[in-house]
């Protein structure tokens, strides 16, 4: 065991602060929230709620050919976070004043890939899990402020013929960990691409899709299993689908 309290789990590499899928999860009471970005966020122009965006974007450098930079300003979000932006360090440079930019690549060229913009400065950034065999791939970025932890993460496809779900199941339960690890400290906000259709109502054609990558029971039980835990899944929160 480590300081962390997990077994086999490497400190993540962390650097200071300085310098449309949705959310997913919030331990936290819905209300309870409502004061902690109210003081976070204070020094807002407006007096609207904070707003939080996430986007896997599918390639950030063909997005920004379709008008991304443009799309971002009129968003205005206090936090937007990325997913599968599919560039290197030094292949894009964003001009996003008033936001602090943060950025996991993965070792593969033109592959995976998240990033973070953040109006307030965080206390911490963490990239990735804190193990190796998960870290390669930039589907992590951890931002730790006063109150809570926000996570972005792009969880691993099991690919066509399922050729990696026992990859997907590791992961699963290793992020899990994670969660719950971070979960100890502070309450946490996750939000991403999670590659999972949870529930039967997220697809038009759940009896054909079964076997396939992100509708499989494996899948779909790692979700299960999170929300269990008491996380809530704040899109079925909010619109209440039958």
């Amino acid at each position: 065991m480590n300081d962390k309290g997990l077994s086999k789990r490497s400190r993540p590499r962390e650097n200071p602060g300085k310098g449309e899928r949705g959310f997913k999860w919030a331990r936290k009471g819905i209300n309870d929230w409502i004061g902690i970005f109210h003081d976070l966020f204070s020094n807002r122009e407006d007096t609207g709620p904070m707003r939080m965006i996430s986007w896997n974007v599918n390639g950030l450098r063909a997005a920004v050919k379709k008008g991304f930079e443009n799309a971002f300003k009129d968003l205005d979000a206090d936090i937007f976070a990325l997913q599968e932006t599919k560039l290197q360090e030094g292949q894009i440079e964003l001009d996003l004043p008033g936001y602090h930019q943060y950025w996991n690549y993965a070792e593969k060229k033109g592959y995976s890939g998240t990033a973070v913009f953040t109006r307030v400065e965080p206390l911490s950034v963490t990239y990735g899990i804190g193990m190796d065999e998960h870290d390669q791939e930039g589907r992590v970025i951890t931002l730790e402020f006063d109150d809570f932890y926000f996570i972005t993460a792009y969880t691993p496809n099991a690919q066509r013929g399922l050729a990696r779900l026992d990859y997907r199941m590791q992961w699963e339960e290793d992020f899990r960990l994670y969660l719950k690890m971070l979960e100890e400290k502070k309450p946490l906000i996750l939000c991403g691409d999670l590659n999972v259709a949870h529930r039967e109502i997220d697809l038009k054609n759940p009896k054909n899709n079964r076997k396939n990558a992100g509708f499989t029971d494996e899948e779909r039980g790692k979700m299960t299993k999170l929300l269990s835990e008491g996380f809530i899944d704040t899109f079925r929160h909010f619109l209440s689908p039958p």
